[in-house]
């Protein structure tokens, strides 16, 4: 570092002149790439020496990239050495001097426009970075160049600002560095003019923060009382490690020690009291910040410390960790962790359904006494037997976000990771197994294992976090506030936004009339168009105002005119418009309105829109449709996507190589490293050429010492004389450890060996993000260009905040708010734009909405304005303004409410609102004398007297409300006309059930109102509150979630009813606001009027509205209900019960009494719907009087008036048949005359004993089937069938023939059961299971018909008798069995019971620990011995996979492994037998018939088993392709770019050929010793002879490149079929080379020969074999030598009429048709003319001198005769 530091202000660079277009001194054109080259040299080459003097070139070539991006990828690429090369160059800085020419130029082509787009915002904050992790570079700006800031140019001042301002924002250490003040202090000092980007630094590093007394002082000196805690006034910073002063510098995940701390946290107060920031603009950020965080860490703090059972999960244990996609295998994915926790007692899930632990949501696992681990749920996947479906319980897939919390899981994998195992082998067995005894015993061994585990408590701290998650993530990014001067100062500018005109046109709609803005004229607007004064005025103080405050009372029309201003703005301009709202439904609201005005260059972020017009405009719909990035987006992708894979392989390594044991190599290092004097115990006793030998002459070195001492052997005597005459003082002798100290120490050395997997792989976890996070932000390329062809954006606030960079791009001058009152002040504030290199400020702002209705939705209501604590937080942007005395217009007339519905309003908030003249011509409510009631009760509501209870309800009012709908829908009014709002989300679900009680009424809920009624009762399910939107349910909704919406009858649900006064949410003016404003028509309060009156807070607000409803008669203790038809029969309902008993059926109670078209009188009382009786008629439940057709006896009809009567049903007396039989009554129609008789005596149903013809079954019968021409029996067939299974079907349906309903039991290759329906002969097909390929190194993931990979990795079968295997895991084993006992000990102490080179199976199998059950087991069936008195150490047990185990002797035999070893006459193994001709099946358990795997003893068997699988499958595929290939050859017949693609193709196919899973095997075990079939070749020959055909299509002239490869293909095959002795193959390339020469080359005598060798061999080798290639042979033969002769006798006759001159040669006149077959052309010799070939009809010769493509001159035979 010195060294470093000293070449500070002393080095020898010649530097750099930025300001002459790049270059110093005289570089010629010629020269202007060999520094570009240089640069490139320097950096990809690690050893290249980087001199002063190549400062010069090193910048100059930096400046000949024409692409900025192009060298921040090359500088920035982990395989070069770009990061290296920079600070070789900054440290030949030459004092303050230098900086103009070196660092100057270097921070310009890294910090520029192109490099500042999101593309390649994440490799240049990497840059940036490495230039300020430079040594001594920062510390040499602040202590030599600040001081000469004056000497240095303006634009290396803004470059090094802006250098500072980027790493600040991209980095905790620079904000903190103590020299990044010091320049920037500096910088704001000693530059002349002022800095935009200096400011910002100054701000954003807090060098003017306040000091803890200033705040105090601050807050002393405010006129108004200051409402805080004392924490308020302690500065923050230092209460936890995530409090820190600078709020950029705070983790969003709230930490372990934040969780744990006790205190409360610094928050900002609304009237700066406590502020802590000079800068207002920062202070500001870090205000919304501070609050933001709070609203939703404050939740989760609570939610750990209070939980609610539905939110708490036990026994959650992290049982493994992943970096595979969950879902797609062939992708990657970050580093997360498998929990498995308990469900509760009793309990099932459906995880389908229940909306537990969503996706993204925020857990805590915590312990007693430990801080909480925060993780979010990244994998939530229902999938059978796995997953939340596990049967050992539900799995998810956690993603830890602090580094502790990661290294802490990780540690807990490598602690559980044996457990897991054995765990997760009892779940296997458990899912294979149906024995109930069995399952209860796996049960026990399940539950005693789940009590090693380390257990947490898991917590949903949050489903909602990854919502606020962007918006803090943007604040975060914002290094200043747009629009600051309006904002944050509050004082406007007066100035109109600049990118408007002077003179504005209306749309068409409005007259196209044109206003001026600097001389605007109300009066002429109002009497041009239908807009009213208030609509005027905010039209122009929008279009005026930089930011445009407009308050919209309800029903005013605030959607409306903020899409007329978007519209104007539109039309008059060419800014893009930013349209933001808080819910999904404001937005599909104003974008719908957008659509109507016709615009359709629309972009709708975000996918939740309910709208279908709006589908088509959602930003990914568009992107799926749109042309995939090319360019800089698509190599960047790439460049990243194959870091990520390089990034996943390396995690899985490493999570691979925990699972390794330790072994001695790996503890000796330890050893060396950390505890250096234990190595003592273990000595490697050779010297002087002897050994240390055990039993059996065996070797003991330090390994074996290791060995022996795990086991629990005591020390050799040897070690004991050596150990205790050791000269090492600290020497600690481990060999007097007992067996348990010795597991216990061993499980320390295991741990300390992880911390290097731990650490890496943390430190990968953290790249992998990285690297995700840049991929995403590659991927906003392509939606980038999306969103600049539009001029209509809109997107909810979350999602303007996730998008941010993608609309920084498009960078949209204007923003347009709805619900502006409704938006939290961080919302708005990160839809902004500021001011980039990439992008400018936001030039204006609009906020439409009210402050007067709800405010902005909080968490923590510690937080709200209502609680008095002094944060104020859910104040918005446009409320503050407004408060504040910002310029603002409001509407004033309102189009929704009638009068009396809006007086309510009027008379409370708004005392100007005006009534626009249509609300006066609404109809009256029917069924009602009047439109507006409160009707009074004094019912209490449930749990008056819990405080406790979140959420309240109130049974009486919910009937009451239920009723009173079921009332209004029988006056005729439809479902989606009413609507039910009540302040509580737990009413809402009492009124939903009172609802369905009904029947034939539907309900729905809105998503939000879906959302909190989950979170507030566990006991919900999903279902009973999903409800479809449609026309035929009624809205259930709560007062919050319903605010911007309408109905025309509202009926309200106030839930309040105690003696206490406790209102709750109804003593905010607000949220009563927007109850009373919601109705059109007609509004009905259900309520205690009592209770709000008492209320100590909600009295001022409620008693002036309930003394106006008094005076009006309006406020009444029953509802007063009229019937439409008698107007004078008023009754007042005051119970639930009173509609249904007064008002049946809507009207009164008189008989309806009409006469009905069926002649009935109507039987229903007076009812106001169906006047005309149209449906009463065909519902009239009177018995029917007519008489059935064709009834002899005039029998009346005995069914309802509004059914069919149909054929008479009366009972007549017993009828005899003709049968002989009785019949016992039966119905009149039945009997009626003689047909009818003859027609039952057919049915007959008596049974009568029948032998039946030709099966001669004799059995009990119904009269009527024996009687039958061919009568069915019903005896079971049970003939065997062809397929050997036996009939099981009835004997009277197999007349057709029989059909087999068996199982088809066959065993497939792979080793599975086919399982089909049994179907013959037939082949059985693919299996479809899941692979079985499984080692202790992996296992395959694809199904069964899918092409897997052998494992190549190490076999890693050795014991100390035996040796080691040398194979790979896929190949056979080429090392012996043993047949000693395991001489390992198990964690119960005792001898493992499995065979020496096994794994060791759990003390849970111990012969003398285990269950008597297992201790039962028949383990030997040779000999039918059981377990507990099996001779271990003669016979040792094998565990199989499967759970279940035998003696070895037993599966020796089961497996045949006699066929893979051979055996002296003692039945001993001495070696090997081939295993050409065994049984290629696989093995399965004689239990459970699960296929053995992982068994190391029968390697040799099951690898081979295996590889003969893989093969297999691999070469079906193969045939498929070879197929698809053949096929499209014959296709392309003479298409040359079409077989030139086809080349392509089998390029490929060749290379996946020699993929084969042999090949690999023999590859990896380099070829030799491979007990296996080699691969077979008929493939690749089929290949090559294709290829070969193909090449033959090209082939134009003799000689020419695709003749030449074409020939090379054939003979190049014919070898291959030589080696490989297949005949047939051969015969054929034979053929197909022989027509080739024939066709194109001359036929001399040498070829002939060959010709006729090669016909001679097919038909002496083939002769007997296959006659058809002996005929094509000799045919061959017979042509070639016959051929030649008769074009001789042609070419001679035509001769004799030489005297004829044909021009040109005479061999010019000659030609070929595709086929082969010689013409000639007369005259010139050029074609004229197209005709057809006279031997194959394919198209000859042309026209205008010019030949077909597809015929040619002609060659071999005609060529040969014509020279001679």
């Amino acid at each position: 570092m010195q060294r470093q530091q000293r070449k500070w202000g002393r080095g020898r660079g010649r530097g750099y002149d930025h300001q002459n277009k790049g270059r110093c001194g005289r570089v010629g054109r010629g020269q202007d790439c060999w520094q570009k080259k240089m640069l490139i040299k320097l950096v990809k080459d690690e050893d290249a020496k980087f001199r002063p003097q190549d400062v010069q070139a090193f910048l100059e070539g930096m400046f000949l990239f024409d692409s900025k991006a192009e060298l921040l990828t090359l500088l920035e690429d982990d395989r070069n050495f770009g990061t290296r090369r920079i600070h070789d160059c900054l440290s030949m800085i030459n004092g303050p001097d230098s900086v103009d020419s070196i660092v100057t130029p270097l921070l310009t082509n890294i910090i520029n426009e192109e490099t500042g787009r999101p593309l390649y915002k994440a490799p240049r904050d990497n840059l940036v970075r490495a230039v300020f992790a430079t040594p001594g570079f920062v510390e040499f700006l602040a202590t030599r160049w600040s001081t000469h800031i004056d000497q240095s140019s303006p634009k290396t001042v803004e470059s090094i600002a802006e250098f500072l301002l980027i790493a600040s924002m991209a980095s905790v250490e620079a904000r903190n560095s103590d020299h990044v003040k010091t320049i920037a202090s500096e910088l704001r000092e000693r530059t002349q003019v002022e800095s935009q980007v200096v400011r910002r630094l100054c701000a954003i590093i807090q060098l003017d923060a306040l000091g803890s007394d200033e705040t105090k002082n601050l807050a002393s000196k405010e006129d108004q009382q200051v409402v805080c805690w004392g924490s308020d006034l302690h500065p923050p910073g230092g209460r936890h490690d995530n409090d820190h002063s600078n709020y950029r510098d705070i983790s969003l995940v709230p930490t372990q020690e934040e969780l744990a701390f006790e205190g409360r946290p610094w928050l900002p107060l609304s009237n700066e009291a406590n502020a802590n920031i000079a800068d207002v603009e920062e202070r500001l950020l870090d205000r919304n910040f501070r609050l933001l965080r709070e609203d939703a860490v404050g939740t989760m703090r609570e939610n750990i410390a209070n939980p609610r059972a539905s939110k708490l999960w036990n026994n959650a244990r992290i049982i493994g960790a992943s970096c595979n996609d969950a879902f797609y295998p062939e992708k990657t994915s970050c580093l997360y962790f498998l929990v498995q926790f308990d469900l509760p007692k009793g309990r099932t899930f459906d995880w389908n359904v229940r909306r537990a632990l969503p996706r993204d949501a925020l857990v805590a696992l915590r312990k007693d006494g430990e801080a909480p681990m925060m993780a979010t749920v990244f994998v939530r996947r229902v999938k059978k037997n796995h997953w939340l479906d596990s049967p050992g319980g539900p799995v998810l897939g956690l993603v830890f976000h602090h580094a502790s919390d990661v290294r802490r899981a990780l540690g807990d994998v490598s602690l559980n990771l044996s457990i897991s195992n054995d765990y997760e082998k009892r779940v296997e067995m458990l899912r294979n197994t149906t024995d109930p005894n069995i399952r209860a015993r796996i049960g026990e061994e399940m539950l005693l294992l789940k009590g090693s585990f380390i257990c947490y408590t898991m917590t949903e701290t949050s489903d909602s976090f990854f919502s606020y998650r962007p918006v803090l993530e943007a604040l975060k990014e914002m290094t200043s506030v747009p629009l600051a001067q309006d904002i944050v100062s509050l004082t406007p500018t007066g100035e109109r936004p600049s990118y408007l005109p002077r003179h504005v046109c209306m749309p068409r709609d409005f007259g196209g009339l044109e206003c001026n803005l600097d001389a605007w004229q109300n009066d002429n607007i109002v009497e041009s168009t239908t807009l009213d004064q208030s609509q005027a005025t905010a039209l122009y103080q929008a279009l005026s105002s930089r930011v445009a405050l407009i308050q919209g009372p309800p029903g005013t029309g605030k959607t409306f005119i903020g899409g007329l201003v978007a519209q104007m703005i539109r039309d008059n301009s060419d800014e893009s418009i930013l349209c933001v709202c808080y819910t999904n439904h404001a937005l599909d609201q104003f974008l719908n309105h957008m659509l109507k005005r016709g615009e359709k260059r629309l972009v709708r972020i975000g996918g939740r829109t309910k709208s279908q017009e709006l589908k088509h405009y959602e930003l990914k719909e568009l992107a799926r449709t749109k042309e995939r990035s090319t360019g800089d987006a698509e190599h960047r992708m790439k460049v990243v996507v194959a870091k990520l894979y390089q990034c996943n392989r390396d995690m899985a390594e490493y999570l691979e190589k925990m699972k390794d044991p330790l072994d001695w190599p790996a503890l000796e290092e330890l050893f060396y490293k950390i505890e250096g004097n234990l190595y003592v115990n273990f000595p490697n006793p050779d010297s002087d050429g002897f050994h240390v030998v055990g039993k059996a002459n065996k070797r003991i070195d330090s390994d074996a010492l290791f060995v022996m001492w795990k086991n629990g052997d005591r020390c050799p005597y040897w070690l004991e004389d050596m150990l205790d005459n050791t000269d090492n003082i600290d020497f600690e002798n481990i060999w007097l450890l007992s067996t348990e100290q010795r597991l216990r120490q061993l499980k320390a050395w295991k741990q300390q060996h992880l911390q290097e997997s731990i650490d890496a792989l943390q430190d990968m976890a953290q790249y992998y993000r990285h690297l995700s996070k840049e991929k995403e932000t590659i991927s906003m390329e392509i939606e980038s260009r999306i969103l600049n062809d539009a001029r209509i954006i809109g997107a909810t606030t979350t999602g303007a905040a996730k998008y941010r960079d993608l609309l920084r791009i498009k960078n949209a001058g204007v923003v347009i708010v709805e619900e502006a009152g409704e938006v939290l002040e961080p919302h708005i504030l990160s839809a902004l734009s500021e001011p980039t290199v990439n992008s400018n400020e936001t030039k204006h702002l609009v906020l439409i909405g009210d402050h007067k209705q709800l405010r902005p939705k909080v968490e923590s209501y510690r937080l709200t304005k209502v609680s008095g604590h002094g944060y104020d937080f859910d104040v918005s942007l446009f409320e503050r303004m407004i408060l504040a005395g910002y310029p603002s217009a409001m509407l004033q007339v309102q189009h929704r409410m009638r009068p009396c519905i809006s007086a309510l309003i009027r008379e409370q908030t708004y005392p100007t609102l005006q009534d626009h003249e249509s609300v006066h011509n609404y109809p009256n409510v029917k069924g009602t004398t009047g439109n507006l009631f409160f009707i009074n009760h004094d019912n209490p509501e449930e749990g008056a007297n819990d405080p406790e209870a979140t959420t309240k309800s109130n049974v009486l009012e919910a009937s009451y409300c239920v009723e009173m709908i079921r009332y209004l829908l029988l006056q005729g009014y439809k479902h989606r006309q009413i609507t039910v709002l009540t302040p509580y989300v737990g009413q809402i679900l009492m009124i939903l059930r009172e609802l369905r009680k009904l029947g034939d009424v539907h309900a729905y809920v809105s998503e939000l109102d879906q959302m909190e009624l989950l979170q507030e009762n566990e006991e919900v399910c999903e279902q009973e509150i999903h409800e479809l939107d449609d026309n035929n349910s009624i809205r259930c909704a709560s007062i919050d979630n319903f605010q911007g919406e309408e109905s025309d009858i509202v009926v309200v649900s106030l839930v309040r009813s105690n003696k206490q006064g406790a209102i709750g949410f109804l003593k905010e003016e607000q949220r009563v606001n927007v109850l009373l404003s919601r109705a059109k028509y007609g509004l009905f309060i259900v309520g205690n009027a009592s209770t709000l009156q008492a209320s100590p807070k909600g009295r001022q607000l409620w008693l002036p509205l309930l003394k106006m409803l008094e005076d009006q008669g309006r406020l009444v203790n029953a509802l007063p209900t009229v019937c439409q038809i008698h107007p004078s029969d008023i009754v007042l309902c005051k119970e639930a019960t009173d509609f249904k008993k007064y008002r049946p059926n809507g009207g009164c109670t008189r008989a309806c009494g009409a006469r009905l078209e069926c002649g009935h009188a109507c039987s229903l009382t007076c009812h106001p719907t169906d006047i005309n009786h149209v449906l009463t008629s065909k519902q009239c439940a009177q018995p029917c009087r007519r008489i059935p057709p064709e009834c002899p006896h005039n029998h009346r009809c005995q069914k309802l008036c509004n059914e069919y009567c149909g054929p008479c049903a009366t009972k007549v007396e017993d009828v005899k048949l003709l049968c002989g039989h009785i019949a016992a009554s039966p119905t009149c129609d039945s009997v009626r005359n003689n047909d009818a008789i003859i027609h039952l005596s057919s049915k007959c149903k008596e049974l009568v004993e029948f032998t039946f013809p030709g099966c001669n079954h004799t059995c009990m019968t119904t009269c009527e089937n024996s009687r039958l021409e061919h009568p069915v029996c019903n005896e079971k067939c049970l003939r065997v069938l062809e397929c050997g299974h036996v009939c099981e079907n009835r004997c009277g349906t197999c007349i057709m023939g029989h059909a087999c309903n068996q199982t088809c039991e066959r065993t497939l290759f792979c080793g599975h059961r086919c399982g089909r329906a049994c179907h013959g002969s037939e082949k059985c097909g693919e299996c479809r299971n899941q692979c079985v390929a499984t080692c202790i190194h992996s296992r395959c993931r694809k199904l069964c018909n899918e092409v897997c990979s052998p494992c190549v990795e190490a076999c890693d079968w050795q014991c100390e008798h035996q040796g080691k295997c040398h194979m790979v895991c896929g190949a056979p084993c080429d090392r012996l069995p043993c047949e000693k006992r395991c001489t390992k000990k198990l964690d119960c102490g005792h001898q493992c019971p499995s065979v020496c080179g096994e794994d060791c199976p759990t003390s849970l199998s111990c012969v003398l620990c285990c269950s008597q059950e297992k201790q039962r087991r028949q383990v030997d069936v040779i000999e039918f011995t059981e377990y507990k008195d099996l001779d271990l150490d003669i016979n040792p047990v094998i565990f199989l996979p499967c759970g279940h185990f035998f003696a070895m002797s037993t599966l020796d035999e089961w497996v045949h492994l006699q066929t893979a070893y051979k055996q002296d006459s003692a039945g001993h193994f001495v070696g090997i037998e081939n295993l050409a001709n065994i049984d290629s099946t696989p093995k399965s358990c004689p239990d459970c018939r699960g296929i053995i795997h992982s068994v190391k003893r029968y390697g040799r068997l099951t690898s081979f088993h295996s590889l003969r699988a893989f093969e297999r499958k691999h070469m079906m595929k193969v045939d498929i392709k070879l197929s698809l290939l053949s096929s499209s050859f014959e296709r392309a017949e003479l298409n040359r770019e079409a077989l030139k693609k086809l080349l392509i193709r089998l390029e490929a196919f060749e290379a996946e050929i020699e993929s084969s899973p042999m090949l690999k095997v023999f590859q990896a075990c380099g070829g030799a010793g491979v007990d296996a079939p080699s691969p077979p070749s008929a493939h690749f020959i089929q290949s090559l002879r294709l290829k070969g055909a193909v090449y033959g299509k090209l082939v134009e002239k003799s000689g020419d490149k695709a003749y030449t490869v074409a020939i090379d293909t054939y003979v190049q095959a014919i070898k291959v079929a030589t080696d490989t002795q297949c005949k047939k193959q051969r015969a054929l390339l034979i053929l197909d080379k022989s027509r080739l020469l024939l066709q194109w080359s001359e036929v001399s005598e040498s070829i002939k020969r060959q010709v006729r060798n090669d016909m001679a061999w097919i038909v002496t080798n083939l002769k007997n074999v296959d006659e058809t290639l002996v005929g094509e042979a000799r045919r061959l033969h017979d042509d070639v030598f016959n051929h030649e002769n008769e074009i001789k006798e042609v070419l001679k006759a035509m001769n004799v009429i030489g005297k004829y001159d044909y021009g040109g040669s005479w061999s010019d006149h000659w030609f070929e048709c595709p086929n082969g077959h010689p013409y000639f052309i007369g005259e010139c010799g050029r074609a004229m003319e197209q005709s057809r070939c006279i031997e194959c009809g394919a198209p000859v010769g042309g026209s205008s001198h010019t030949l077909l493509g597809t015929n040619r001159q002609a060659g071999g035979a005609v060529a040969a005769a014509l020279r001679s």
